[in-house]
């Protein structure tokens, strides 16, 4: 996200605290579709998730005015749809963590070498949504949002290297699916 943005969507968040309703419909456009997909690919529910997405939208406009600009916006939203989403597999029984490796070195392939390595997105896609639940959503905030690891982690309240760690697991699991699929590099090569 660009510095301009970023200022931009600070200023936002400011005339919301103020009760900018117009700023308030800025940042609900800018937002929507983007944190009503996180929320969904978290709960498997769509209905649950346009719950939980206006819960988030609502605790955006009350609590704009405490956004201190201490991380992005972008972060600071995705924070409230993550405990959102915590909040509502919790209600419904549901396996919220798994468990934690944090040694795991970040050399996990990139979200590019898949993609060249598959060669079908499509493929790579499914294999994202095969991934246990918080380990897509790491994925998705890593490499559909463009959030870096420690935005991720501050989004999540957890540690930096937790989330290296389940980026690393959650990429060699993609690997693994985009081979079983077929499409590996020897496909590339002829091999």
């Amino acid at each position: 996200m660009s510095d301009k943005r970023q200022t931009d969507e600070l200023g936002l968040i400011r005339r919301v605290g103020a009760g900018d309703k117009a700023a308030f419909r800025e940042i609900y456009d800018a937002y929507e579709k983007r944190v009503f997909f996180f929320i969904k690919r978290r709960l498997g529910d769509p209905h649950e998730a346009a719950d939980v997405f206006h819960d988030v939208m609502m605790d955006v406009w009350r609590q704009a005015s405490r956004f201190e600009g201490r991380s992005k916006v972008t972060t600071w939203i995705f924070g409230i749809a993550h405990n959102k989403s915590v909040d509502a597999l919790r209600k419904r029984g549901g396996r919220v963590f798994d468990e934690l490796d944090e040694e795991a070195k970040d050399d996990a392939p990139t979200a590019a070498d898949l993609v060249e390595v598959a060669g079908d997105a499509a493929v790579v896609r499914g294999c994202v949504n095969e991934l246990k639940p918080v380990a897509r959503e790491v994925i998705t905030l890593a490499f559909f949002e463009g959030l870096k690891y420690r935005e991720i982690a501050e989004a999540m309240e957890c540690p930096e290297g937790t989330i290296k760690a389940r980026a690393h697991r959650a990429m060699k699991e993609i690997e693994a699916c985009v081979q079983r699929c077929g499409l590996s590099k020897a496909k590339d090569t002829g091999t």
